[in-house]
């Protein structure tokens, strides 16, 4: 995510000083935080917004698979 990042950084200041909007947990931003990451997101071309829709992906599915391990491992 954050060498997706990086490299579009060469090419457009705006990204400049968005480290934290991108990986932090979506939930924690802050309302100015939350609007722009909205607004880069809504720009499908950038391949940060690209890589950031899989990373949260990523974490979905990452959660998913853990509940139901700890479903399997301790059955209720």
């Amino acid at each position: 995510m954050d060498k997706v990042r990086k490299a579009e950084v060469k090419h457009s200041d705006e990204f400049k000083r968005t480290k934290y909007i991108w990986l932090m947990d979506p939930r924690r931003l802050n309302s100015h935080q939350e609007i722009k990451l909205n607004d880069f997101l809504r720009e499908s071309t950038l391949k940060t917004a690209n890589a950031y829709q899989m990373k949260i992906a990523f974490d979905q599915l990452w959660k998913v698979h853990s509940s139901t391990s700890e479903q399997v491992l301790m059955p209720g």
